[in-house]
């Protein structure tokens, strides 16, 4: 160890130095939520002992109070999923111990760092990591990203199922088969195994858990969000996952209330998708077709039937497959009792063999029309444009987004490219052709869009729907009852239905369907700023529409700012996924709350909006809110002059997840021969008189569990303290530190604070022992270590209130824990 002097003054014991004495303290145990160093406010600080030994602190959720589908729960999947989070590790790779990071329970599944530095994927009750990276190059302090992802249906990469990506570095492995997770015994253990032992002693940050494989840009599950993995990775920056895939999926997330401080057992952490709630049955199809609540549409050529295992085609544990020789042939479910004038948000998951077009038909049962028919991607037809042209135009067809990196052949010349472009209307796909007779497109041209591997690519948009009312619609009679249809668009070829999911929406007229005046606001918005000729009915320009027959259109006029919002009625402290469709012309566009005293995104303290896409083209843009007021108030607004669109706005409640938080009792914090004060533990002792206005000696032993460099990584975001030894609000002596590699030494004794600095790098390694005491006298304070001055306060001491309290390792109030272990001198 090394120290500098840094004061004449060497200190002088007094007769009577207060000591800290284990018989005289009073131990508090508490877990904590330290500030984030990835991109959330704050995340749980998982910690037990040094040496792994013991039982830590633990904190766990349950797999879900009811089955949502016959193989799986409200909280996790049996058959694929993706775990995504951020760890900032208190310990290098190469420690030789284990540390159980994701959530671990009997018979499901865990992400551990090996006591050989890997960091392994186990699944269900098999012995040792199904597959592992080597992380024995990890140090202490540094905040690494982690994504694991597994399928045991299907191959991730062509061969193996099981994928760890750190940083957006993606290693696969395990090409024989995958066992699918048994139902949990226990609940599931976040950062130790359920035990528990083999704490994580690390910040686990923005855990995130999904029931699908997220893609990386060329494996996965590719629903139109693009590289998924890089998103979140954000070039290192990191980014809220659910930014990229909102809630759709998530079966478990823990961003926290985004406060540091204690983490205690209850809800206000944590929820998960409301995939329970969705209001049809049979919504995860995975309930045999014969038996389920789906019926048949039309008179398909085979089916509707469970699509097999073995096919290949299965996404999740359960799907439908129909082959049809006619449009709008399918399955359908009615639902009655409805509300007047109730609105929903609905995402189907469906692929096709490449030849027939997915369609989704809300139809208005009590007035016999159909409310909104939505369709899905062409995959067949006929190039309508020019000869010799190097783009295809099909005007009848409707080319979304998510076909991008698909292949299109044009099937007269035998040519074939990989779409990289297509136009914001949807009907014009760039691609340079190659292989075939002229590689180019002439008028009458016929063409089909194929991928490797269809199930890696299924169509999964969104879209949302009113029920239609007298006064707003000008219905014969307000609509209660209605049956929602997945179909076939054209006449030939299989579609794959794995999922229709119809949730119930907190945002009125939320396609933007019916409104009125100058400026043009939906019915049901309020005007927010917006002057006549700021916006207009879509149909009134341009005519670009997501879904149904209308949306607004934002003009060159709108400045930013304006916009329109909707009251939406919410429970406070709540979990909410808002999203809206948005095409930014010329003009981007901001969604979010009205301001941040409504709602708050989940991973932050501050920000309440966010930006929607810049390009011009259709993008579902979303964030996970937390709501501060009982009306969120959705707001949409222009960001940058120009033209833009917004369509199907939907705010989804979402369900909460209860924590449950043990954190290590007094008896489980003994280590090293004293006792272990980290998280949020609060350890006091009484002075009984022991210290003195002009002159004081405390002494102690301390085991830091940071070397000075990390000293403010694992902080709650002001300053970590080693010692207060405190009397009142500006009476006090204190050891802390508010920058890294710098111990601070300060005191108030009522004429305000005085402070002098330790450069401490390179003082101490994580663990290593110090004998320390803080000593005043008269016209000094000084700070020692081993017996030498390390800072030294050559200003006069004398309290006007004496220290009456000791706290070890935090301060007074409570929390900025130093993280150390405490021991008599």
């Amino acid at each position: 160890m090394s120290v500098r002097t840094r004061a004449r003054h060497r200190m002088r014991p007094v007769r009577s130095p207060l000591q800290y004495l284990d018989h005289e303290h009073t131990f508090t145990p508490g877990m904590a939520k330290r500030e984030g160093p990835g991109p959330f406010a704050a995340a749980p600080i998982m910690q037990g002992a040094w040496d792994g030994s013991g039982t830590p602190d633990s904190a766990r959720f349950s797999r879900g109070a009811g089955v949502v589908a016959p193989t799986w729960y409200a909280n996790f999947d049996q058959t694929q999923g993706s775990i995504v989070f951020w760890v900032t590790p208190e310990w290098d790779g190469d420690d030789g111990l284990v540390h159980a990071l994701s959530p671990w329970a009997t018979n499901w599944m865990s992400l551990d760092k090996t006591a050989a530095g890997l960091l392994g994927l186990r699944i269900a009750n098999i012995t040792g990591p199904l597959h592992s990276v080597d992380v024995s190059a990890w140090t202490a302090g540094t905040t690494y990203c982690i994504v694991a992802r597994w399928d045991a249906t299907n191959t991730l990469d062509g061969a193996n199922r099981i994928s760890i990506s750190i940083d957006d570095v993606h290693s696969f492995g395990r090409d024989a088969n995958l066992p699918f997770l048994g139902q949990p015994a226990t609940p599931a253990y976040i950062g130790s195994t359920q035990i528990p032992v083999n704490s994580a002693n690390a910040i686990i940050e923005g855990l995130t858990i999904y029931r699908r494989v997220l893609w990386d840009g060329a494996y996965g599950t590719d629903v139109g969000n693009g590289d998924e993995l890089a998103a979140i990775y954000a070039a290192g920056a990191g980014a809220d996952p659910t930014l990229t895939t909102g809630s759709w999926d998530v079966v478990f997330a823990m961003p926290t209330d985004s406060s540091t401080g204690a983490l205690v057992t209850g809800a206000g952490e944590a929820w998960s998708h409301p995939h329970s709630s969705a209001v049809l049955d049979d919504s995860w199809m995975e309930t045999t077709y014969g038996a389920s609540a789906w019926g048949t549409e039309g008179t398909p050529s085979a089916g509707p039937a469970d699509i097999a295992v073995a096919a290949n085609q299965l996404f999740g544990a359960g799907g439908y497959q129909i082959t049809v020789d006619a449009a709008d042939e399918g399955i359908t479910q009615t639902l009655a009792g409805l509300d007047a004038g109730e609105n929903y948000v609905v995402r189907a998951v469906v692929h096709s063999d490449g030849t027939v077009h997915p369609r989704i038909t809300i139809h208005d049962e009590t007035n016999g029309a159909d409310i909104v028919v939505f369709d899905g991607p062409t995959y067949t037809g006929t190039h309508t444009g020019a000869n010799g042209s190097a783009t295809l135009t099909d005007a009848t067809g409707h080319f979304p987004q998510s076909l991008m990196g698909a292949t299109i052949n044009n099937t007269a010349d035998g040519s074939s490219g990989t779409i990289t472009a297509i136009s914001g209307d949807g009907l014009t796909i760039t691609a340079a052709l190659a292989g075939g007779g002229d590689d180019d497109w002439d008028t009458g041209d016929t063409f089909t869009i194929t991928w490797d591997l269809a199930i890696r690519h299924p169509w999964a948009e969104t879209f949302c729907f009113e029920l239609p009312t007298i006064a707003r619609n000008g219905v014969g009679a307000d609509c209660v009852s209605i049956s929602v249809k997945v179909l076939s668009a054209n006449n030939a070829g299989t579609l794959y239905v794995h999922q229709c999911e119809v949730q119930e929406n907190l945002i009125d007229n939320p396609s933007l369907e019916t409104g009125a005046g100058n400026p043009w606001i939906p019915d049901g918005w309020v005007n927010q700023g917006l002057d006549p000729g700021d916006a207009q009915a879509s149909t009134a320009g341009a005519g670009i529409i997501h879904s149904g027959r209308e949306c607004i259109e934002f003009l060159g006029g709108a400045v930013i700012g304006e916009g329109l919002y909707v009251d939406a009625g919410v429970a406070g402290g709540q979990f909410y996924m808002l999203g809206t469709w948005a095409y930014a012309s010329s003009g981007q566009l901001r969604i979010g709350a009205w301001a941040s005293s409504r709602g708050l995104l989940q991973n932050s303290t501050t920000l309440f909006s966010y930006l929607s896409t810049a390009a011009a083209a259709w993008s579902d843009t979303r964030a996970i809110f937390r709501s501060v007021f009982n009306n969120l108030r959705p707001l949409i607004k222009a960001e940058t002059a120009g033209v833009g669109y917004a369509d199907d706005a939907y705010l989804v409640a979402l369900d909460d997840v209860a924590l449950t938080v043990t954190p290590a009792s007094e008896a489980n914090s003994l280590e090293s021969g004293g006792i272990r004060v980290d998280g949020y533990d609060a350890l006091t002792q009484p002075v009984l008189n022991r210290l003195k206005a002009r002159s004081g000696h405390i002494v102690w032993r301390g085991r830091l569990r940071h070397v000075p460099a990390n000293l403010v990584a694992f902080w709650e975001g002001a300053e970590v303290t080693l010692l207060d030894a405190f009397g009142a609000a500006a009476n006090y002596a204190r050891v802390r530190a508010t920058v890294l590699n710098t111990v601070d030494t300060r005191f108030d004794d009522g004429g305000g604070a005085q402070t002098v600095n330790w450069a401490a790098a390179g003082a101490w390694a994580a663990d290593d022992e110090l004998f320390l005491e803080l000593y005043w006298r008269g016209h000094f304070m000084q700070l020692s270590v081993a017996g030498i001055p390390v800072a030294t306060i050559n200003q006069p001491v004398n309290f006007a209130v004496l220290p009456t309290i000791l706290y070890w390792g935090l301060l007074n109030s409570g929390g900025t824990n130093i993280d150390t272990v405490i021991k008599e001198p």
